[in-house]
């Protein structure tokens, strides 16, 4: 299944979803494990903070770290099921992946101390990340912020239908084809 399939048949399921916490917002697109009242009251407050990029895979973090300065970094889903959150990373002119554990409503990156979801950034600055292919471990400086991404009125206009609009009503809103189709294209933080 290609790219966009997947994305379609992602968001399809996932826009119809009501948030489990207390306000019954709509679920975010790419929050794959906004099943649980926990889970769910962790991504309400991720989607405030610009560090957050939210469902984006492994690839997409890539192109998005591209060209940063080493120990830039950003926080997304992670699409393992014993997982919420991953950090994606660049060292030595490459992008690298790590898994942030989660215990009792905390997350760690370093399995010694755990932070609440709003400390997360705060965290990632500020421990060292073990890779396997250095003998040193990487310290992390500075986010990405996706906030700062969304430069342009069209891009801040995408994002934001994207997240209010469930996927198979774009194609109804009263636009021109080719808005259309620059809505529906890539992800949220990603455009084509």
């Amino acid at each position: 299944m290609d790219f966009e399939t997947r994305r379609h048949a992602d968001s399809s399921k996932h826009n119809s979803e009501k948030c489990h916490h207390t306000d019954e917002h709509s679920v975010l697109r790419g929050h794959h494990h906004h099943t649980s009242v926990e889970s769910c009251a962790v991504y309400c407050q991720l989607s405030k903070h610009g560090w957050y990029w939210g469902g984006i895979t492994s690839r997409e973090a890539e192109e998005l770290l591209a060209g940063q300065h080493d120990n830039v970094f950003l926080v997304r889903d992670s699409y393992s099921s014993r997982h919420l959150l991953c950090v994606s990373f660049r060292c030595v002119g490459r992008t690298l992946h790590a898994r942030l554990r989660h215990a009792n409503g905390l997350f760690s990156l370093n399995n010694e101390t755990f932070v609440p979801v709003n400390r997360i950034s705060e965290h990632c600055a500020t421990v060292d990340v073990a890779t396997h292919l250095f003998e040193t471990p990487v310290r992390l400086a500075r986010p990405l912020n996706r906030f700062a991404k969304l430069d342009s009125l069209q891009m801040i206009c995408r994002f934001v239908i994207r997240q209010t609009v469930s996927g198979d009503a774009i194609s109804k809103l009263p636009l021109p084809p080719n808005l259309i189709a620059y809505v529906t294209m890539g992800s949220d933080y990603i455009v084509p």
